[in-house]
């Protein structure tokens, strides 16, 4: 997972979080940079994901806030 504007993150984790992480590391032999850069990848993708989902809730109800307002004035 080379990449040339990649910056240095410098995050303490709890052994057992470091443990897992080395363990991952060698069964799938990759770094654990590249583990620690997908997870976090994951995470803004699905935080980006549920913020979607939330605006969409909010256009859902406006359009049916919209559809009884036109039902209403059809009679």
């Amino acid at each position: 997972m080379s990449n040339n504007n990649a910056v240095k993150v410098i995050a303490q984790v709890s052994q057992s979080i470091n443990a897992q992480l080395v363990e991952e590391s060698e069964r799938l032999g990759i770094p654990k940079t590249s583990i620690v850069t997908m997870a976090l990848e994951q995470y803004f993708s699905q935080k980006q994901a549920m913020r979607a989902m939330s605006d969409m809730g909010q256009v859902i109800q406006k359009l049916e806030d919209l559809e009884k307002q036109v039902r209403k004035n059809n009679g």
